[in-house]
Protein backbone atom coordinates (compact mmCIF):
# COMPACT_ATOMS: atom_id res chain seq x y z
CA UNK A 1 0.00 0.00 0.00
CA UNK A 2 2.85 2.55 1.02
CA UNK A 3 4.04 1.77 -3.00
CA UNK A 4 0.41 2.94 -4.41
CA UNK A 5 0.25 5.71 -2.00
CA UNK A 6 3.81 6.79 -3.65
CA UNK A 7 2.55 6.36 -6.76
CA UNK A 8 -0.84 8.03 -6.36
CA UNK A 9 1.13 10.84 -4.79
CA UNK A 10 3.42 11.81 -8.26
CA UNK A 11 0.41 11.55 -10.29
CA UNK A 12 -1.11 14.16 -7.68
CA UNK A 13 1.99 16.26 -7.35
CA UNK A 14 2.37 16.18 -11.30
CA UNK A 15 -0.94 17.79 -11.68
CA UNK A 16 -0.74 20.00 -8.92
CA UNK A 17 2.39 21.14 -10.29
CA UNK A 18 1.03 21.92 -13.48
CA UNK A 19 -1.69 24.06 -12.03
CA UNK A 20 0.78 25.86 -9.96
CA UNK A 21 3.18 26.81 -13.14
CA UNK A 22 -0.14 27.80 -14.50
CA UNK A 23 -1.06 29.76 -11.83
CA UNK A 24 2.26 31.63 -11.75
CA UNK A 25 2.31 32.28 -14.98
CA UNK A 26 -0.87 33.97 -14.86
CA UNK A 27 0.50 35.58 -11.37
CA UNK A 28 3.26 36.66 -13.41
CA UNK A 29 1.69 38.22 -16.29
CA UNK A 30 -0.61 40.43 -13.88
CA UNK A 31 1.73 41.32 -11.94
CA UNK A 32 4.23 42.59 -14.61
CA UNK A 33 0.99 44.38 -16.59
CA UNK A 34 0.35 45.83 -13.42
CA UNK A 35 3.99 47.22 -12.54
CA UNK A 36 4.11 49.00 -16.29
CA UNK A 37 0.94 50.60 -15.38
CA UNK A 38 2.76 51.69 -11.97
CA UNK A 39 5.27 53.06 -14.18
CA UNK A 40 3.19 54.81 -17.14
CA UNK A 41 1.57 56.90 -13.43
CA UNK A 42 4.49 57.12 -11.79
CA UNK A 43 6.60 58.37 -15.40
CA UNK A 44 4.15 61.45 -16.22
CA UNK A 45 5.07 63.48 -13.40
CA UNK A 46 8.81 63.32 -13.38
CA UNK A 47 10.30 63.79 -16.93
CA UNK A 48 13.82 63.17 -15.61
CA UNK A 49 13.25 59.49 -15.24
CA UNK A 50 13.09 59.05 -19.19
CA UNK A 51 16.45 58.33 -18.57
CA UNK A 52 15.99 55.12 -16.89
CA UNK A 53 14.30 53.74 -19.92
CA UNK A 54 17.55 53.35 -21.38
CA UNK A 55 18.54 50.13 -19.58
CA UNK A 56 15.23 48.74 -20.00
CA UNK A 57 15.87 48.92 -23.17
CA UNK A 58 19.20 47.84 -24.01
CA UNK A 59 18.05 44.62 -21.87
CA UNK A 60 15.18 44.29 -24.38
CA UNK A 61 17.49 44.23 -26.94
CA UNK A 62 19.38 41.88 -25.76
CA UNK A 63 16.82 39.14 -25.26
CA UNK A 64 15.44 40.11 -28.62
CA UNK A 65 19.69 39.46 -29.93
CA UNK A 66 19.62 35.84 -27.65
CA UNK A 67 16.30 34.76 -29.08
CA UNK A 68 17.66 35.87 -32.73
CA UNK A 69 21.18 33.84 -31.99
CA UNK A 70 18.56 30.64 -30.85
CA UNK A 71 16.68 30.61 -33.83
CA UNK A 72 19.92 30.91 -35.90
CA UNK A 73 21.88 28.27 -33.58
CA UNK A 74 18.90 25.65 -33.92
CA UNK A 75 18.61 26.41 -38.02
CA UNK A 76 22.43 25.66 -38.01
CA UNK A 77 21.94 22.15 -36.10
CA UNK A 78 19.12 21.51 -38.16
CA UNK A 79 20.53 22.19 -42.37
CA UNK A 80 18.20 22.92 -45.21
CA UNK A 81 16.02 19.76 -45.98
CA UNK A 82 14.86 20.13 -49.48
CA UNK A 83 12.75 17.42 -51.33
CA UNK A 84 13.76 17.69 -54.60
CA UNK A 85 11.23 15.94 -57.47
CA UNK A 86 12.59 15.89 -61.48
CA UNK A 87 10.93 14.84 -64.63
CA UNK A 88 12.11 14.42 -67.89
CA UNK A 89 10.61 13.12 -71.13
CA UNK A 90 13.07 12.10 -74.15
CA UNK A 91 12.88 10.75 -77.24
CA UNK A 92 15.21 7.92 -78.42
CA UNK A 93 15.94 5.78 -80.54
CA UNK A 94 15.62 2.97 -78.64
CA UNK A 95 13.49 2.21 -74.88
CA UNK A 96 14.79 -0.43 -73.50
CA UNK A 97 18.44 0.11 -74.33
CA UNK A 98 17.80 4.20 -72.36
CA UNK A 99 16.17 2.67 -69.57
CA UNK A 100 18.91 -0.02 -69.00
CA UNK A 101 21.40 3.09 -68.99
CA UNK A 102 19.99 5.24 -66.96
CA UNK A 103 19.30 2.59 -64.17
CA UNK A 104 22.95 1.59 -64.36
CA UNK A 105 23.71 5.44 -64.12
CA UNK A 106 21.58 6.10 -61.23
CA UNK A 107 23.31 3.06 -58.98
CA UNK A 108 26.57 3.69 -59.82
CA UNK A 109 25.40 7.50 -58.19
CA UNK A 110 24.45 5.73 -55.27
CA UNK A 111 20.77 5.41 -55.75
CA UNK A 112 18.18 2.69 -57.13
CA UNK A 113 15.38 2.29 -59.26
CA UNK A 114 12.54 2.77 -57.55
CA UNK A 115 9.88 1.31 -60.31
CA UNK A 116 9.18 0.85 -63.75
CA UNK A 117 6.46 0.94 -65.83
CA UNK A 118 6.16 0.80 -69.78
CA UNK A 119 4.13 -0.40 -73.01
CA UNK A 120 5.45 -2.41 -75.72
CA UNK A 121 4.25 -2.93 -79.39
CA UNK A 122 5.50 -5.49 -80.82
CA UNK A 123 4.26 -4.41 -84.34
CA UNK A 124 5.95 -1.24 -84.16
CA UNK A 125 8.83 -1.08 -81.30
CA UNK A 126 9.59 2.61 -82.46
CA UNK A 127 6.07 3.60 -80.64
CA UNK A 128 7.41 1.69 -77.01
CA UNK A 129 6.88 4.00 -74.38
CA UNK A 130 8.62 3.30 -70.68
CA UNK A 131 8.90 5.47 -67.46
CA UNK A 132 11.26 4.59 -64.65
CA UNK A 133 11.67 6.31 -61.01
CA UNK A 134 14.75 6.57 -60.20
CA UNK A 135 16.17 7.55 -56.33
CA UNK A 136 19.64 9.20 -56.39
CA UNK A 137 20.93 11.33 -53.47
CA UNK A 138 19.91 15.25 -53.88
CA UNK A 139 23.47 16.23 -54.92
CA UNK A 140 23.99 13.71 -58.11
CA UNK A 141 20.40 14.75 -59.65
CA UNK A 142 22.25 17.18 -61.91
CA UNK A 143 24.55 14.18 -62.87
CA UNK A 144 21.65 12.09 -63.66
CA UNK A 145 19.80 14.24 -65.43
CA UNK A 146 22.68 15.19 -68.06
CA UNK A 147 23.40 11.56 -68.41
CA UNK A 148 19.52 10.71 -69.01
CA UNK A 149 19.03 14.07 -71.45
CA UNK A 150 21.93 12.30 -73.83
CA UNK A 151 20.01 9.58 -74.61
CA UNK A 152 18.01 11.29 -77.11
CA UNK A 153 15.99 14.45 -77.45
CA UNK A 154 14.26 16.30 -74.26
CA UNK A 155 10.77 16.66 -74.93
CA UNK A 156 9.45 17.91 -71.35
CA UNK A 157 11.77 19.39 -68.11
CA UNK A 158 10.09 19.79 -64.98
CA UNK A 159 11.85 20.51 -61.36
CA UNK A 160 10.17 21.25 -58.00
CA UNK A 161 12.27 21.77 -55.01
CA UNK A 162 10.31 21.72 -51.70
CA UNK A 163 11.70 23.21 -48.75
CA UNK A 164 10.38 21.09 -45.57
CA UNK A 165 13.40 22.51 -43.22
CA UNK A 166 10.50 23.93 -40.47
CA UNK A 167 8.91 20.55 -41.06
CA UNK A 168 11.46 18.44 -40.30
CA UNK A 169 12.80 20.74 -37.35
CA UNK A 170 9.47 20.69 -36.18
CA UNK A 171 8.77 16.72 -35.87
CA UNK A 172 12.48 15.98 -34.61
CA UNK A 173 11.80 18.55 -31.74
CA UNK A 174 8.16 16.40 -31.28
CA UNK A 175 9.70 13.13 -31.41
CA UNK A 176 12.30 13.54 -28.88
CA UNK A 177 9.36 15.09 -26.77
CA UNK A 178 7.25 12.04 -27.30
CA UNK A 179 10.43 9.30 -26.20
CA UNK A 180 10.77 11.26 -23.04
CA UNK A 181 7.05 11.19 -21.82
CA UNK A 182 6.75 7.53 -22.89
CA UNK A 183 9.68 7.22 -20.66
CA UNK A 184 8.80 8.81 -17.96
CA UNK A 185 4.70 7.01 -18.24
CA UNK A 186 6.48 3.51 -17.83
CA UNK A 187 8.17 4.44 -14.91
CA UNK A 188 4.93 5.44 -13.31
CA UNK A 189 3.41 2.29 -14.68
CA UNK A 190 6.12 0.04 -13.53
CA UNK A 191 5.65 1.42 -9.67
CA UNK A 192 1.83 1.43 -10.01
CA UNK A 193 0.27 -1.35 -7.78
CA UNK A 194 -3.53 0.09 -7.20
CA UNK A 195 -5.53 -1.43 -10.04
CA UNK A 196 -7.04 1.91 -10.88
CA UNK A 197 -3.67 3.40 -11.31
CA UNK A 198 -2.72 0.76 -13.24
CA UNK A 199 -5.76 1.03 -15.55
CA UNK A 200 -4.64 5.00 -16.10
CA UNK A 201 -1.12 4.44 -16.39
CA UNK A 202 -1.77 1.58 -19.12
CA UNK A 203 -4.28 3.89 -20.98
CA UNK A 204 -2.11 6.64 -21.37
CA UNK A 205 0.48 4.22 -22.13
CA UNK A 206 -0.96 3.07 -24.98
CA UNK A 207 -1.91 7.02 -26.18
CA UNK A 208 1.86 8.08 -26.36
CA UNK A 209 3.02 4.89 -27.64
CA UNK A 210 0.60 5.29 -30.61
CA UNK A 211 1.70 9.19 -30.85
CA UNK A 212 5.00 8.19 -31.09
CA UNK A 213 4.93 5.91 -33.39
CA UNK A 214 2.90 8.33 -35.87
CA UNK A 215 5.86 10.74 -35.22
CA UNK A 216 8.26 8.30 -36.13
CA UNK A 217 6.17 7.20 -39.02
CA UNK A 218 6.60 11.02 -40.36
CA UNK A 219 10.18 11.21 -39.46
CA UNK A 220 10.60 8.03 -41.52
CA UNK A 221 8.99 9.31 -44.76
CA UNK A 222 10.49 12.90 -43.97
CA UNK A 223 13.86 11.37 -43.56
CA UNK A 224 13.00 9.01 -47.00
CA UNK A 225 12.33 12.27 -49.00
CA UNK A 226 15.09 14.61 -48.21
CA UNK A 227 17.32 11.76 -48.40
CA UNK A 228 17.31 10.83 -51.93
CA UNK A 229 15.81 12.93 -54.85
CA UNK A 230 13.01 11.51 -57.42
CA UNK A 231 13.78 11.34 -60.89
CA UNK A 232 10.90 10.07 -63.05
CA UNK A 233 12.05 9.75 -66.96
CA UNK A 234 9.52 8.58 -69.38
CA UNK A 235 11.53 7.77 -72.36
CA UNK A 236 9.78 7.00 -75.40
CA UNK A 237 10.26 5.84 -78.83
CA UNK A 238 10.58 7.75 -82.28
CA UNK A 239 7.23 7.15 -83.32
CA UNK A 240 5.38 7.55 -79.81
CA UNK A 241 2.79 10.38 -79.27
CA UNK A 242 3.65 12.31 -76.21
CA UNK A 243 0.20 14.31 -75.10
CA UNK A 244 0.60 18.20 -74.67
CA UNK A 245 0.00 19.55 -71.57
CA UNK A 246 -1.72 23.02 -72.16
CA UNK A 247 -2.11 26.20 -70.32
CA UNK A 248 -4.20 29.39 -70.42
CA UNK A 249 -6.56 30.36 -73.41
CA UNK A 250 -5.98 27.61 -75.34
CA UNK A 251 -6.43 24.75 -72.21
CA UNK A 252 -9.48 26.36 -72.04
CA UNK A 253 -10.53 26.00 -75.75
CA UNK A 254 -9.24 22.68 -76.23
CA UNK A 255 -11.11 21.64 -73.01
CA UNK A 256 -14.38 23.08 -74.38
CA UNK A 257 -14.06 21.60 -77.61
CA UNK A 258 -13.36 18.30 -76.44
CA UNK A 259 -16.46 18.53 -74.05
CA UNK A 260 -18.50 19.32 -76.69
CA UNK A 261 -17.49 16.87 -79.20
CA UNK A 262 -17.89 14.29 -76.33
CA UNK A 263 -21.91 15.35 -76.16
CA UNK A 264 -22.07 15.25 -80.02
CA UNK A 265 -20.72 11.40 -78.88
CA UNK A 266 -23.18 10.64 -76.72
CA UNK A 267 -26.29 11.89 -78.58
CA UNK A 268 -25.11 10.20 -81.24
CA UNK A 269 -24.66 6.95 -79.74
CA UNK A 270 -27.89 6.89 -77.98
CA UNK A 271 -29.66 8.00 -81.53
CA UNK A 272 -27.85 4.88 -83.01
CA UNK A 273 -29.15 2.89 -80.44
CA UNK A 274 -32.74 3.81 -81.15
CA UNK A 275 -32.90 4.06 -84.88
CA UNK A 276 -32.97 0.30 -85.27
CA UNK A 277 -36.51 -0.25 -83.36
CA UNK A 278 -38.00 3.23 -84.84
CA UNK A 279 -39.84 0.39 -87.53
CA UNK A 280 -41.08 -1.64 -85.27
CA UNK A 281 -42.85 1.70 -83.75
CA UNK A 282 -44.12 2.98 -86.75
CA UNK A 283 -45.43 -0.30 -87.79
CA UNK A 284 -47.33 -0.70 -83.94
CA UNK A 285 -48.32 2.73 -84.34
CA UNK A 286 -50.05 2.41 -87.35
CA UNK A 287 -51.46 -1.09 -86.55
CA UNK A 288 -52.76 0.84 -83.14
CA UNK A 289 -54.03 3.59 -85.26
CA UNK A 290 -55.77 1.92 -87.84
CA UNK A 291 -57.68 -0.62 -84.86
CA UNK A 292 -59.20 2.45 -83.01
CA UNK A 293 -60.59 3.97 -85.83
CA UNK A 294 -62.09 0.98 -86.95
CA UNK A 295 -63.47 0.72 -83.75
CA UNK A 296 -64.77 4.15 -83.53
CA UNK A 297 -66.71 3.32 -87.69
CA UNK A 298 -68.22 0.08 -86.09
CA UNK A 299 -69.48 2.11 -82.97
CA UNK A 300 -70.98 5.02 -84.92
CA UNK A 301 -72.58 1.84 -87.19
CA UNK A 302 -74.11 0.39 -84.11
CA UNK A 303 -76.08 3.60 -82.98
Amino acid sequence: MRRTTVVSGLVAGLVAAGLALGGCSAGGASGSAGSSASADVGAAPAPASAPMAAPAASSGAAAEGSSAGGTAARTALHPQALVVTVGRTVRVRDVAKAVAGASALAQRLGGHVEGEDGRDDPEDRAAAREQVVLRVPPARVDALVSGVEGYGDVLVRTRKDLDVTQQVQDVDARLANARASVARVRQFYARAKDVKDVVLMEGELSRRVADLESLEAQHATLSDSTTLATVTVTFVGRSAVVPVHRTGFTAGLHSGADAFAASVTVVLTALGAVLPFVPLALVVGMLGWWLVRSARRRSRMAT
